[in-house]
């Protein structure tokens, strides 16, 4: 059986155009007359101004400014972007009036658990990023060192987790342990800083390098249901890379396996911090890498990671944006430089009092 298609005509339907008009108390109102643009907010005679302007300002500053709204006619009128301000902003906004001046400050938050997820996690300036989630200072090899005092980190998850160690060793903060170079601890016996990292175990996506002894009793949700916490005790976690190439099902199972085992953590050490560090981006070098590893792939996993551990008392380290704004090549392991900025926002969870004036 056959068909044959003939040729069809198809017009668009006339629509009826909706008049609208500004009366003059201020009102929109529907009409056979066209709008009147004397009654509008008009570009041209509208003024802003800042006072007691300074060379440089700082997120978390407030920036007052004299707006002086006139319309067509250079008539005075009240300006709207302060209602559009409230609709629209995300945060802790405030705006205040004071006469003709609004005053507009958005003071960043102290980094913590459940920080609100913002659109623009940050930007680089003169290379250091800053952050606009939270409160994010540079830490001297010394503040690091008075962070960590008295404290045991566990880091659980991939290598760009073992690469912070690695650089906190650099930074000669801890000291390399006896064993396998991949999973040994890192220590400070003079200043009581304990580091320990396990990997995930499976999937994999290198060489078999990792020995698969009991995939049952090693993985790191059952690691961290035998962890011992408390208020000096931090985990980190970080399973991503290595997860792109499976089906994403694989991934929600594990993710709530993690939820499942952070409860049983926080239930029994309340006061345990537990930092979830986000995918970041990678090479592409190889062919197998661009279908299998691809960072379209690696946001996906951020997302549902997300949705599943968000509403958790974790903090979610997110170093997305600054890697995929990084002005060095993309790497699964970025550049130290970059290393040493997603430190500075690990120990600003980690210690968040002692950033100040940022």
């Amino acid at each position: 059986m056959g068909f044959q298609l003939s040729s069809l005509a198809f017009s668009e339907p006339k629509l009826k155009a909706k008049v609208i008009t500004v009366t003059s108390g201020g009102t929109w109102r529907s009409s056979n007359k066209r709008i009147n643009l004397d009654w509008v907010t008009h570009l041209k005679y509208t003024s802003v101004k800042i006072i007691r302007s300074k060379a440089k300002y700082h997120v978390g500053d407030t920036l007052v400014l004299e707006v002086i709204a006139r319309d067509g006619n250079k008539r005075r009128k009240m300006p709207f972007f302060r209602m559009n301000l409230t609709a629209d902003t995300k945060g802790p906004i405030i705006v205040s009036d004071v006469n003709e001046n609004t005053t507009v400050k958005r003071p960043l938050p102290f980094c913590h658990p459940r920080l609100q997820h913002s659109e623009y996690q940050g930007f680089w300036l003169r290379g250091t990023w800053h952050s606009l989630s939270c409160k994010v200072r540079q830490f001297s090899s010394r503040e690091i060192t008075k962070c960590l005092t008295n404290r045991t980190v566990h880091f659980r998850g991939d290598s760009t987790l073992r690469q912070w160690i690695q650089r906190l060793g650099e930074l000669k903060i801890m000291h390399p342990g006896p064993g396998d170079p991949y999973f040994r601890p890192y220590t400070n016996n003079r200043r009581q800083i304990q580091v320990t990292f396990k990997f995930h175990t499976v999937p994999i996506q290198v060489s078999a390098w990792f020995k698969f002894k009991n995939l049952t009793d090693s993985g790191v949700s059952n690691d961290i249901m035998k962890m011992i916490g408390g208020e000096n005790v931090v985990l980190v976690l970080s399973l991503c890379s290595h997860f792109t190439a499976e089906p994403t099902h694989v991934y929600t199972f594990r993710m709530y396996e993690l939820r499942s085992a952070i409860e049983q953590l926080h239930k029994k050490y309340p006061k345990t911090t537990v930092i979830v560090k986000t995918c970041n981006t990678r090479n592409h070098r190889h062919y197998r890498e661009v279908v299998q590893m691809s960072d379209w792939l690696a946001d996906q996993l951020n997302q549902e990671m997300r949705n599943i551990l968000g509403s958790l008392n974790v903090a979610i380290l997110d170093v997305w944006d600054m890697t995929v704004s990084q002005w060095y090549p993309y790497n699964i392991h970025p550049h130290e430089h970059v290393v040493d900025n997603e430190l500075n926002m690990l120990m600003s969870y980690i210690c968040p009092m002692m950033v100040k004036n940022v």
